[in-house]
């Protein structure tokens, strides 16, 4: 990942390795970049204290090197993080995915094409367990955090079966450190 501090943009490459150990057939690769924006310098006139952004917009841009030969998916979002009490921290978020070409030859439902895929509606509830824990400002931070999820699939995603409305969450260990 790297800062782009003249726009306040932080963008990342990388390279994903998908194993099903049930299903060998669904294993794939695919390269993905993402750009993730503070959008604080346009809300100064409202908000002129705030250096967290309002609405950070994000994208995601993946292309599978394997299964779906070529197929690529986006993502393009908007999150934003409420701090509502000490070390606790909630964000809603809400993404529209996108799929050309990329679900058809991984599901087996045919070649495929541009659609959107679903709606995700999203609540993520954090909480930084440092200052309980007592950690040293050099190790970093532990955060344990909590998350919901709604997918609404959208048009031929949604009448192919390809993608299903569901819910789906969890809960997630972070620790963080250097930087």
């Amino acid at each position: 990942a790297y800062d782009i501090k003249p726009i306040e943009t932080t963008f990342a490459l990388g390279y994903r390795f998908y194993t099903f150990p049930n299903n060998k057939a669904g294993n794939s690769q695919e390269w993905f970049f993402t750009l993730e924006h503070n959008d604080a310098w346009m809300w100064k006139w409202l908000f002129p204290e705030n250096e967290k952004g309002v609405l950070n917009p994000s994208l995601l841009f993946a292309q599978d090197v394997d299964r779906a030969d070529g197929g690529c998916w986006m993502e393009l979002g908007v999150k934003h993080d409420f701090a509502l009490f000490e070390n606790f921290t909630l964000t809603p978020a809400v993404v529209l995915a996108i799929d050309h070409r990329y679900l058809g030859p991984i599901l087996r439902t045919g070649d495929g094409s541009t659609r959107f895929a679903y709606a995700q509606y999203g609540l993520t509830a954090a909480y930084d367990l440092s200052p309980v824990l007592r950690l040293p400002e050099w190790a970093g931070t532990i955060t344990v955090s909590g998350f919901l999820y709604f997918n609404d699939a959208l048009g031929n995603a949604e009448d192919d079966r390809s993608i299903q409305d569901e819910f789906w969450g969890g809960m997630s260990v972070g620790w963080a450190w250097g930087g």
